[in-house]
C-alpha cells in the first residue's frame, strides 16, 4: 500500500513536514517491524526483564541503523517492582520522554500524566564538559512551557518542580552557568540541585530532599491546588449555567407549534372569506340570467320531442276509431301523445344535478386548496359529504355542521319543481280530463294533422315555460351557495368553531406541522436534558 501524499500549504510547513517525514521512515518504512504486534483493539502483554529494553527505547548500530521498532507501536509501559523500605507503598517514578522523541502523542501523554498523576517533575540534566558551550537548549525551554500546561494557572510550575544538574567532577562552572542562565531563559524552579548521578549516596540524598519538600509542603500544595481547582470549578459552573440558559432560549423556539399554528390560522380564514365572498360575487352576477347548461339540456330536450315517434300513426287511430268511435280515437290518441312527450323531459333530472354538483365541486375545491381535504380522502361532491359526515361526528361545531351537511345533501330536482309547469302546459294542449269535451275533427287524416300541430304547441309552450324557469335555476343555485356561506362564515360564533377545527387537526392540515410535532418532541428531549446537564452541574 503506498503512502499517500504529503498535504498542500499546511499551516506550519516545516512541523507539517517533520511529522510526514517521521511517519514515512519510521512507522511505514519499518512496519514489518512490529505490525505482528498491531490489533484491532488494545491489549496489554506481559514481557520479561531482559525484554523491557526492546519495548521502550531505540538502539542504533555503529552505522545509525536504529535496531528495534517494538515501541512503535507501544502506547503505554508498566513496570513494577518492590521497594527495599517496606514502609513506603504507592510510589511511582514516571519517565517521561522528551520533546523529539520517536513516537508520535508524547507530548498529549506528557501533559495528561502531569495533569493527573504526578506529584512533582524532577527535570535533569547534564551540562556538557567544559568549553563545549552546552547550556539551555530551545527543547529544554519548549518543555518547561509544555510541562506548564499541565496546571496552568491552578499551581505555578515552579512550586513543583526540581531541576538535578548531573556534575561529574569536570563541569561544576558549567553547571553554575547554566543554573543562572534558567531564569532569563524562564525556567523557574523551586530548587536546582546538583549531585553526581553515579553516586547512589548523593543521589539518594537529591531524593530525600524532593521527598522532605514535598512532605513539609504537600498539604499547602494540595490546598493552593484545590482551591484554584475550586474556582476554576466556579467559574466552569457559571460558564455551564450561562451556556445552558442560552440553549434553553435558543430552544424555546425551535419547534414552536403555538405561533406557526397562529401565524397559519390567521392567513386561512382571510383566504377562505375571501375566496368564498369571490365564489358569491360570481353566482350573484349570473342571477338574474338563465343558467347555459339548462337551456342546453332543454334545447336537448326539445330536439328529442320534435321527432314524430311520439304522435299515433292512421293505423292505430283507424284501429281505435272502429272499436272506440272517432271521438275515442281521437282521445286516446291525445292521451297517448302526452306521457311519450313527458318522458323526454324526465332526463332533464341528471342534468340539472350535474350543473348543480359543478358548482358544488368548485365550491369542493375552495377547501381542499386551502388544505381541509387533508381531512378526508374524498373530491370534488364526495369531498363535501364526507366532511359533512365528519363535522356531524363533533358536538361543538354546530355552525360548520350545519352549512355542510345543508350543501352536501342539498339537490334541485326536475320532480317536484319543474314538473309541474311542463305537467301543466302540456295538459293545456293534451287535456288529461276525459269529462271535458274536445272538438274532435271530423276524418282520420285531419286527426292527424291536428295532433301534429297539437304536439308542435306542447312543445313549443314547454320551451317557453322551461326558458322562463332557467332564471330560477340560477337562482336556486346562488341561493344554495348564499345559505351555505352564511353558515359557515357568518354565523355567531363560527369563528371559533373554524379555530377548534384548524387547532385540533393542524397536522393534516399544513404538513409543516408533522415536522413541526417532531421538533416539539425534541424540544421535550432537550429540555429534559438541559435540566439534567443543570442538575449534575449542582453535584460538581
Amino acid at each position: 500500500m503506498p503512502f499517500p501524499s504529503q498535504s498542500i500549504n499546511p499551516q506550519h510547513p516545516a512541523k507539517a513536514e517533520a511529522i510526514y517525514e517521521h511517519l514515512r521512515q519510521d512507522y511505514y518504512v519499518h512496519i514489518n517491524k512490529y505490525s505482528d504486534l498491531l490489533q484491532l483493539e488494545k491489549r496489554f502483554i506481559k514481557v520479561p526483564k531482559r525484554e523491557i529494553r526492546k519495548y521502550v527505547s531505540q538502539s542504533y548500530d555503529s552505522k545509525s541503523n536504529p535496531q528495534f521498532f517494538n515501541h512503535l507501536a507501544v502506547e503505554k509501559v508498566e513496570i513494577f517492582c518492590p521497594f527495599p523500605q517496606v514502609g513506603v507503598k504507592k510510589l511511582a517514578l514516571v519517565d517521561m520522554p522528551g520533546l523529539g522523541d520517536t513516537r508520535l502523542g508524547d507530548t498529549e501523554r506528557m501533559i495528561k500524566a502531569l495533569a493527573e498523576d504526578i506529584d512533582f517533575i524532577l527535570l535533569i540534566r547534564r551540562p556538557g564538559k567544559k568549553g563545549t558551550g552546552d547550556f539551555l537548549r530551545k527543547e529544554d525551554v519548549n518543555l518547561y512551557d509544555v510541562a506548564s500546561q499541565a496546571l496552568k494557572e491552578k499551581l505555578p510550575l515552579k512550586e513543583w518542580v526540581f531541576m538535578l544538574l548531573n556534575q561529574d567532577g569536570e563541569n561544576e562552572q558549567l553547571s553554575l552557568d547554566f543554573e543562572n542562565t534558567m531564569p532569563r531563559k524562564g525556567i523557574h524552579v523551586k530548587q536546582c540541585l546538583k549531585a553526581n548521578c553515579k553516586n547512589s549516596t548523593a543521589a539518594n540524598q537529591v531524593m530525600e530532599k524532593v521527598l522532605d519538600y514535598l512532605t513539609t509542603n504537600m498539604k499547602n500544595l494540595d490546598k493552593q491546588y484545590m482551591s484554584a481547582a475550586s474556582r476554576d470549578l466556579r467559574n466552569f459552573q457559571s460558564w455551564i449555567e450561562e451556556k445552558l440558559a442560552e440553549v434553553r432560549q435558543a430552544i424555546a423556539g425551535y419547534g414552536d407549534i403555538e405561533t406557526e399554528y397562529v401565524k397559519l390560522r390567521e392567513q386561512f380564514l382571510p383566504k377562505l372569506y375571501e375566496s368564498i365572498e369571490g365564489f358569491r360575487e360570481k353566482l350573484r352576477a349570473e342571477l338574474s340570467q338563465p343558467n347555459e347548461d339548462f337551456k342546453s339540456q332543454v334545447n336537448a330536450v326539445i330536439n328529442r320531442c320534435q321527432k314524430k315517434g311520439d304522435i299515433p300513426d292512421f293505423i292505430d287511430i283507424e284501429m281505435w276509431a272502429k272499436r272506440e268511435g272517432i271521438d275515442g280515437a281521437y282521445f286516446r290518441a291525445i292521451q297517448q301523445m302526452r306521457p311519450g312527450i313527458l318522458k323526454h323531459f324526465q332526463t332533464m333530472e341528471d342534468g340539472l344535478k350535474e350543473s348543480h354538483n359543478q358548482t358544488k365541486s368548485e365550491l369542493a375545491d375552495i377547501f381542499i386548496n386551502l388544505g381541509i381535504g387533508g381531512l378526508v380522502e374524498a373530491e370534488n361532491t364526495d369531498f363535501l359529504e364526507a366532511f359533512a359526515k365528519l363535522l356531524a361526528k363533533t358536538n361543538n361545531l354546530p355552525n360548520l355542521a350545519r352549512g355542510f351537511q345543508f350543501i352536501a345533501s342539498f339537490e334541485i330536482m326536475y320532480k317536484g319543481f319543474m314538473q309541474s309547469y311542463v305537467w301543466q302546459k302540456i295538459s293545456e294542449v293534451l287535456p288529461a280530463d276525459p269529462m271535458k269535451p274536445i272538438n274532435t275533427p271530423d276524418n282520420i287524416d285531419n286527426i292527424l294533422t291536428n295532433l301534429e300541430q297539437r304536439h308542435q304547441n306542447a312543445i313549443e309552450v314547454c320551451q317557453k315555460t322551461l326558458d322562463k324557469l332557467g332564471v330560477s335555476v340560477n337562482r336556486t343555485k346562488v341561493s344554495m351557495v348564499e345559505e351555505f356561506a352564511d353558515h359557515i362564515t357568518r354565523a355567531k360564533g363560527v369563528e371559533q368553531e373554524w379555530d377548534i377545527l384548524l387547532s385540533k387537526n393542524r397536522s393534516q392540515i399544513w404538513s409543516q406541522f408533522q415536522e413541526l410535532e417532531e421538533q416539539k418532541e425534541l424540544q421535550k428531549q432537550w429540555f429534559a436534558l438541559v435540566d439534567e446537564a443543570l442538575s449534575c452541574k449542582e453535584q460538581l
